[in-house]
């Protein structure tokens, strides 16, 4: 489910300071981010409300993204989506309560958008860096 995309950036682009400034980003909007850093990537985890009462709910968003720089241009991958509450919802939902299933539905949309807001805020952060 997960989609990759790739963006130019300037010469001088400090990648560092782009998955330090995502991170911080992403940490005002409610997420738990860790971040990773290797010679020419950086990989960053982010989740939110996940665990606890949410698994059931399955509110939680989670999803690991790759940033890759190579010659100038941002590589952006995305593994490791957190599907496994919106399941446990739906299934709930569907056998118990109607509310688990609802919000399952809800959790479902908002982790199957989570890749493209994380792009749009990648490719805002990577412009601000020159």
């Amino acid at each position: 489910m997960a989609n990759n995309s790739a963006f130019n950036v300037s010469p001088n682009f400090d990648i560092n300071r782009f998955s330090n400034d995502l991170a911080t980003l992403y940490s005002q909007k409610g997420f738990t981010v860790y971040v990773a850093t290797y010679a020419s990537s950086t990989v960053l985890s982010f989740s939110k409300d996940i665990g606890g009462i949410n698994t059931i709910l399955g509110m939680g968003a989670g999803i690991k993204a790759t940033f890759t720089l190579t010659n100038n241009v941002l590589n952006v991958s995305f593994s490791d989506e957190e599907w496994t509450s919106k399941i446990i919802a739906l299934v709930v939902g569907w056998f118990c309560c109607i509310i688990p299933f609802i919000t399952g539905i809800i959790g479902a949309i908002n982790q199957m958008d989570l890749p493209k807001k994380i792009s749009n805020d990648a490719i805002f952060v990577a412009s601000n860096i020159r």
